[in-house]
């Protein structure tokens, strides 16, 4: 590829779901956008893989739910169950939103992603470059961020959006990177994909919840799951579990090995995380983080795609505001203070979701109050259909308290 020397208005490294969203809203506002990554698509990447229905909602918003629900599978909702025979079980479908769709949607990353990029690529002010690596930031004489400094040249910009992922590079070059504290840094996941005869639960997520490691079957279409897994690295450690004995920890399994006997695995497992990160704020003087580059906490409640799509579309949004209320000629940095109503938003889009995350993830570490809270929500599947609105972006403050007295009366 040859070297360049561009300008453009935002500059977007990641070609993931936060940063083709941002990239989609940059360019149908009339921005110049560059959007960078360093892989070449269609590319795989480890996910949970699953969209709640704001995130499809999302999708329709960037105008792109008909061409993806094409590739994708439906799913109408959401069960947890205890990891042992006869252990409780719990399922409640997606609620209707009246705004939102009563759906979500399975859809492979090696498909979705290129389908995203594709989208970014149609627009006339996007440019896309694939197998592009971001190694620096450039910055103004002020120490505003101006650009970033790529493997094919400068790409100067207004503004520079890094939604480089999990273990974002360009968030710790920004200095926005916040230690996590001993002990809460070490939850990690693994994922397959099976082709199987018949989808095992139908269209719906499920969750078994063992002593030491969760499991997530989520139909990606009419013959194929992903089974991913997730615990801390000791617990990963103690089930001798790798991607190398990935299937036969699955053979060997009590209750899944019956469950998905006949099941042929299509692919390689593939890692991430660690997942939490934390971040002292999502914007600065010429510089937005989007996506899990703006911290995470985990992948346990599985909303991490249409969280990223959300914060893109507010990502662009913002953008959009302040290059027009500095004006197109100006090619001088977004300054912080244009820059801060997104930090509004990400809350908006990221705060009482990740409260929920946290509640969760407590549970999953005291195994006798989650077989408690799932004993009570098999009886009120209407309790559990409030708590999918709040991982969908509703305000914890619509759950009633005593809802939440119920999660641990059985």
């Amino acid at each position: 590829m040859a070297v360049m020397n561009a300008a453009v208005d935002v500059v977007v490294a990641g070609g993931g779901p936060a940063g083709c969203a941002t990239a989609l809203a940059c360019a149908r506002h009339g921005l110049e956008v560059l959007l960078v990554d360093r892989a070449r698509f269609p590319r795989d990447k480890a996910c949970g893989e699953g969209l709640l229905p704001s995130g499809v909602a999302a999708l329709a918003q960037l105008g792109l739910l008909a061409e993806v629900r094409r590739d994708a599978q439906r799913i109408e909702g959401l069960g947890f169950a205890i990891d042992a025979d006869g252990g409780p079980a719990a399922f409640a479908r997606f609620p209707d939103g009246g705004d939102e769709p009563a759906y979500g949607l399975g859809v492979r990353r090696l498909r979705f992603d290129a389908q995203l990029v594709a989208a970014v690529r149609a627009q006339p002010t996007a440019t896309v470059l694939e197998g592009v690596d971001a190694t620096a930031l450039l910055r103004d004489a002020s120490g505003a961020v101006d650009g970033l400094v790529t493997d094919v040249g400068p790409i100067r910009a207004r503004a520079v959006v890094a939604a480089d992922g999990l273990r974002s590079r360009l968030r710790e070059l920004l200095g926005l990177q916040r230690p996590t504290a001993r002990g809460g840094h070490d939850r990690v996941g693994l994922r397959g994909h099976l082709r199987v005869a018949a989808l095992p639960f139908g269209a719906s997520v499920r969750v078994l919840v063992g002593r030491d490691l969760e499991y997530y079957l989520t139909p990606v279409a009419t013959d194929e799951v992903q089974l991913a897994i997730l615990g801390t690295r000791r617990a990963f450690f103690r089930a001798a579990l790798s991607a190398v004995s990935f299937a036969e920890h699955l053979r060997e399994h009590p209750r899944l090995g019956p469950l998905l006997a006949g099941a042929t695995a299509i692919d390689r497992p593939l890692g991430a995380g660690p997942f939490r990160q934390r971040v002292a704020r999502v914007f600065t003087d010429g510089a937005l983080l989007v996506g899990d580059a703006a911290g995470y906490v985990d992948a346990i409640t599985g909303e991490g795609i249409g969280a990223a799509l959300r914060q893109g579309l507010a990502a662009g949004e913002v953008l959009a505001t302040a290059v027009a209320t500095a004006g197109r000629s100006s090619r001088a940095p977004l300054q912080a203070a244009a820059l801060a109503p997104y930090a509004q938003a990400h809350a908006a889009i990221t705060r009482d979701g990740d409260r929920l995350t946290e509640l969760v993830l407590w549970l999953a570490r005291h195994p006798r109050l989650a077989r408690r809270a799932i004993a009570s929500l098999s009886h009120r599947p209407q309790v559990m259909q409030r708590l999918l609105r709040v991982q969908a972006g509703a305000p914890l403050s619509s759950v009633p308290l005593l809802d939440w007295a119920r999660l641990v009366i059985p």
